[in-house]
């Protein structure tokens, strides 16, 4: 996509269709739960690059984040009445996620799955805890700074006592890379335990 002026961009924001870019996030934070769970947490921030690779399936967010991308130098009151139309944009696909009852359903059966087995009996099985509660989407927005990534390995030795601590060695850079700006998303799983314990035999 060209570089394009303020008038453009708004008027192509236009064609971004709410309710299946907000879909579109749904059904990736659903599909990819094994990757980002942590049943120590209940909170999850994750970070979607404007990259076509990252967004493969997600059509609409990708649209949406080019555009943010593609301004021509212009006045700077042009551009930040642009960025508040394309903010608002994205404000709508929030409202959307969160009255999509049916996929933030799917969404908590997912994740509290991780969260009910609360222990392990030898004669039982695992001892499930079955519990109720909601997904809410805290947070849904545009991040316009991209991220230097650096991965380093850092050198360990074992102590006598089969402790870890680190070495003296510098730390090696694995590798360099550059994550372009993008959405940031944070939804928040609220929980809680009903009376009845039960064991899965």
């Amino acid at each position: 996509m060209g570089k394009n002026t303020s008038a453009e961009i708004i008027e192509m924001s236009k064609n971004i269709d709410i309710t299946k870019a907000s879909e579109e996030m749904l059904i990736w934070l659903i599909d990819n739960v094994d990757n980002y769970i942590d049943n120590k947490e209940t909170i999850f921030s994750l970070y979607f690059p404007v990259d076509k690779t990252n967004l493969d399936k997600m059509d609409q967010i990708f649209n949406l984040g080019s555009l943010y991308q593609n301004f021509e130098n212009e006045k700077i009151k042009e551009e930040r009445e642009c960025i508040k139309k394309l903010d608002d944009v994205v404000e709508l696909i929030k409202k959307e996620m969160m009255g999509n009852k049916d996929l933030l359903e799917k969404l908590f059966k997912k994740l509290v799955y991780y969260y009910e087995m609360i222990g392990f009996s030898l004669k039982t099985g695992p001892v499930i805890q079955d519990m109720d509660g909601y997904v809410s989407v805290n947070k849904f927005f545009y991040e316009p700074i991209g991220m230097d990534l650096t991965v380093t390995k850092r050198y360990q030795k074992k102590k006598a006592d089969g402790t870890l601590e680190m070495t003296d060695k510098k730390p090696e850079i694995v590798k360099k890379e550059h994550i372009p700006e993008g959405f940031v998303v944070e939804i928040e799983i609220k929980k809680w335990a009903r009376q009845k314990t039960v064991s899965m035999f």
